[in-house]
């Protein structure tokens, strides 16, 4: 079993990559209760039931934007950037690797064809309002 590993720009936690075979029993939170993105994993044998709930309409502010990559297909190699957008690292993710974008910048090339769901902080205001290019 792969472990997560977690990429840091000195105490600046920059990203989370969570491999394909990382271990769980129920539900297995990735990132801390206070992150503005909450991303668990849930492993459960068959005929568990999860409890039928909906959520609560809150407003909650935040001045940071949380993003994850699910590899569902193919090879990414993902460059990390620090938080002066300087290149940290780089790590290669494949069919079924996820990696949560924290902090700092990143960058994509795709290795092998590759189908990538991504998932993000809404509403989304734009390139222009939203991202500084590297």
């Amino acid at each position: 079993m792969s472990q997560l590993q977690k990429i840091f720009d000195g105490e600046q936690l920059i990203a989370i990559v969570i491999p394909s075979d990382l271990e769980a029993h129920g539900v297995k939170f990735i990132t801390p209760q206070n992150f503005p993105f909450q991303v668990g994993l849930l492993a459960h044998p068959a005929n568990a039931v999860l409890k039928a709930h909906s959520h609560k309409k809150l407003k909650i502010e935040t001045d940071i934007f949380q993003e994850i990559l699910i590899i569902q297909e193919g090879q990414v190699e993902v460059d990390l950037y620090d938080m002066n957008n300087k290149l940290l690292t780089s790590v290669v993710l494949n069919s079924g690797d996820s990696i949560l974008f924290v902090d700092g910048g990143h960058g994509v090339r795709i290795l092998d064809d590759a189908r990538i769901l991504e998932v993000k902080q809404g509403p989304y205001p734009g390139d222009e309002n939203a991202k500084i290019f590297i």
